[in-house]
């Protein structure tokens, strides 16, 4: 389809509408995102910064806003049929995040629940405050907020590079794997039951 974009590549303005934005299937908050007609949407290459280079690689691109817009209206259609379809709407979620004096970030852990499940979106851990028992500090906040909530199991993915072992010996199971991504590691679903 041809982009109705003028030659100079610039996009029409926008109109701001209330989209309820969710994740993962879960409504997380309502914000204003842009909606722009599909004729308008160009996929072009993206100049990336990383840190204080920056590439121009035609294998390389990422979502203007706007199109990240679409991108999150099109998850946010999806979990609306998967909220309409399972009849669940009851959502929580919990960020704990951890300072140092200076007020510097130490760790955080972002979780939420939906369905009797709480997965694990993220947990990260500076390098120097590693091995100190802070992730399993703020897992177990997570897994005691889980059980408040009546999940029967906390779920997550991480890489074979990542934190794997970690989250084994907080007792996690993996319950798939995804070889080769990226090539040379994989991608597993880890899952742990709680028990009533």
């Amino acid at each position: 389809m041809r982009s109705a974009l003028p030659a100079t590549g610039t996009r029409p303005a926008a109109t701001l509408a209330p989209v309820p934005r969710r994740r993962c299937g879960l409504p997380i908050r309502t914000s204003q995102l842009l909606q722009i007609p599909r004729a308008e949407i160009t996929l072009a290459p993206s100049r990336i910064k990383i840190g204080k280079a920056v590439v121009n690689d035609q294998n390389s691109e990422v979502l203007s806003d706007d199109e990240r817009a679409i991108a999150q209206r099109l998850i946010d259609e999806i979990n609306e049929f998967n909220l309409k379809a399972t009849g669940i709407a009851e959502f929580h979620e919990m960020l704990i995040v951890e300072n140092d004096d200076d007020g510097e970030l130490i760790a955080r852990v972002y979780r939420w629940s939906w369905g009797g499940m709480c997965w694990i979106e993220a947990l990260w851990v500076r390098e120097d405050m590693r091995h100190r028992g802070v992730g399993t500090r703020l897992l177990a906040a997570a897994e005691k907020e889980a059980r408040r909530h009546g999940c029967a199991q906390l779920g997550l993915d991480t890489h074979t590079f990542q934190a794997a072992s970690f989250y084994e010996r907080q007792g996690f199971e993996a319950v798939g794997e995804l070889p080769d991504y990226p090539r040379g590691h994989s991608k597993l679903l880890l899952r742990k039951q709680l028990p009533d």
